[in-house]
This record gives C-alpha cells, sequence and structure tokens, in this order.
C-alpha cells in the first residue's frame, strides 16, 4: 500500500513549491525500520516525498 501510496505521489499532475509530498504511516517498530530504509532511497530523497511516522499522540515525524 505505501508503495502504491509513493506511485501515486510520483505521477502527480501540478505541485507547487508549497506543497508537502508525503505518506503516513503508523509509528511502529517496523514502520519505522521501512522509514529509514524507504528516507534513504535516492529517487525519494530527489523527489522530495516524506515518510512520516504518525504515533498515537499525532505527533509526526519526518518532516525533516
Amino acid at each position: 500500500m505505501v508503495r502504491e501510496a509513493i506511485g501515486q505521489l510520483m505521477t502527480v499532475d501540478e505541485v507547487d513549491d508549497k506543497d508537502i509530498l508525503g505518506v503516513a504511516v503508523p509509528d511502529s517498530p517496523k514502520f519505522r525500520q521501512l522509514a529509514e530504509k524507504w528516507r534513504s532511497a535516492l529517487l525519494i530523497k530527489i523527489i522530495g516525498i516524506k515518510i512520516l511516522l504518525v504515533n498515537r499522540d499525532n505527533l509526526v515525524d519526518g518532516f525533516t
């Protein structure tokens, strides 16, 4: 599902400089491990897609 969401972001027709392209997933040990891997992927970095982790307190990690 996350790969599909990333694929959809890569095919967006219009993106403004102020837009943030991101995929949010639950903050769990498994997703944290995957987020670290995806964040370092070359094309994810080039395109600027954010992989965001959201915890139960609605805190979001991954904007920096």
